[in-house]
């Protein structure tokens, strides 16, 4: 009958609009969570001379492995690209986990060494933040 096509259409309907409105709000809720929950990081380079080289090493090392004993550093990698330049790579579960490591000791000692170096190393240093795009 007429009456009963146009229920089934109805029903139809209604189940395609259910189906769409739950994956909206379950791509909406993931996409939320995503953006909450962002890592962010920082890609670090400095030109180190040869005179401060061991001591740049030693500080790194301690912040390195400092950082990674860190509950929120999720990656933290120190990079020699040779000829005195030197990259790290973090990365932190939030701008949160971030702030807790710059006041961290061994991440005071990288400061320390920076300011005391801020004519070479210091004036040396780019830094490129961002935000990690999936899963690490």
């Amino acid at each position: 009958s007429e009456f009963s096509m146009l229920a089934q259409s109805l029903l139809s309907a209604r189940r395609l609009v259910a189906t769409r409105s739950q994956t909206v709000a379950t791509s909406h809720s993931a996409f939320k969570k995503l953006t909450r929950d962002a890592m962010t990081g920082v890609f670090v380079t400095v030109k180190v001379p040869p005179s401060v080289k061991e001591e740049f090493l030693q500080v790194m090392t301690e912040d390195v492995e400092g950082s990674r004993k860190e509950e929120g550093c999720v990656r933290f990698d120190l990079l020699d690209q040779g000829d005195g330049v030197y990259s790290f790579y973090e990365v932190y579960t939030s701008e949160e986990a971030m702030a807790f490591h710059r006041r961290q000791p061994h991440y005071q000692g990288w400061a320390d060494f920076k300011k005391a170096n801020m004519d070479t190393v210091g004036a040396s240093q780019t830094v490129i933040k961002f935000e990690l795009v999936g899963s690490p």
